[in-house]
């Protein structure tokens, strides 16, 4: 297991423990989300697209963010559609169930996957799949579950660093040179406690996640979108419209669409007073369900794979 996995193992345990001691009072949570949102994981965002890409290689796979925007369009759609048949009614509620169904565990667990399997390379894939569930996080899901419709606001640090990088990409490549490598390292090491601190946050909320069999058609709804509707639309869009992309990108594709709903998911329904229990519960059930599922996704397209190409 990648010393990372560890101590993401680590921070959720750590976080099951103190929320039920009762070891940390609300407000330090508070600010551990609020940092990981505004400067940790902009950090990793930003290091991780200027030291694995290259502007030529971005454009080569730009269908590959294309199609995860699309699936992310899809789920937005989704959530509108079925919030009223979800039999949801507090509002900070609601706002978590449209945000989850829009927004998978997009970078987390498939980076873990994705290095296992195809080492560095998946990882770069993984990076550049992101690059449009980011964009989308920070543009129309982040008011979904904030709650607010404010441009200013939505324009935050993890977007700033989403187009920052892509313009230094495009316009100041020699950037790079000199003291830059050395300046990518520190932020990429900044960027590596994304992980083990968002689950820790997931640790603390899963501590209160719901035991009372409340919201059950909540859940299955979303369970059925995340786990099942939404990586069959994306096999069907790489089957029709994956064009020339490697095998690698396609399988790492549905792999992200597979996925259960995002972890984040828990941080900023703390920061936005959004449900985060219910948040929790969602993604804990569906971690568990994706132990199944997303293997027999990966296997269902690679023998469509040998079949058609």
């Amino acid at each position: 297991m990648p010393l990372i996995s560890l101590f993401a193992l680590l921070g959720l345990i750590v976080g099951l423990i103190v929320q039920r001691k009762d070891f940390a009072r609300p407000a330090f949570n508070q600010t551990a989300s609020k940092l990981l949102v505004q400067m940790i994981y902009p950090c990793l965002i930003f290091s991780s697209l200027l030291s694995r890409f290259e502007w030529n290689e971005i454009t080569s796979l730009a269908r590959m963010p294309i199609l995860i925007f699309t699936i992310l369009i899809m789920g937005l759609a989704f959530g509108r559609l079925t919030l009223n048949r979800s039999r949801l009614v507090e509002t900070p509620t609601r706002r978590a169930y449209v945000f989850l169904s829009i927004m998978p565990n997009y970078s987390y667990v498939p980076l873990v996957i994705a290095q296992l399997i195809w080492g560095d390379r998946g990882v770069a894939l993984v990076a550049m799949s992101s690059v449009a569930a980011d964009i989308s996080l920070w543009t129309f899901a982040y008011p979904q579950i904030a709650g607010i419709r404010n441009w200013r606001k939505m324009f935050s640090p993890a977007l700033v660093s989403i187009l920052t990088a892509l313009i230094i990409l495009r316009a100041a490549p020699d950037l790079k040179l000199g003291l830059w490598p050395e300046m990518l390292l520190a932020l990429g090491w900044i960027g590596k406690l994304t992980l083990p601190l968002s689950m820790y946050i997931l640790g603390t909320q899963l501590a209160l996640a719901s035991r009372t069999g409340t919201d059950k058609k909540a859940h299955a709804l979303l369970l059925l979108w995340r786990l099942l509707l939404c990586p069959f639309i994306m096999m069907v869009l790489l089957l029709y419209q994956g064009g020339a992309l490697p095998y690698e990108a396609k399988a790492i594709l549905l792999l992200v669409s597979s996925m259960p709903g995002a972890v984040i998911t828990v941080v900023l329904a703390h920061i936005h007073d959004a449900d985060g229990q219910f948040a929790a519960t969602q993604i804990l059930i569906g971690h568990g369900l994706a132990l199944v599922t997303v293997g027999f996704w990966q296997l269902a397209y690679f023998m469509l794979y040998l079949h058609y190409f």
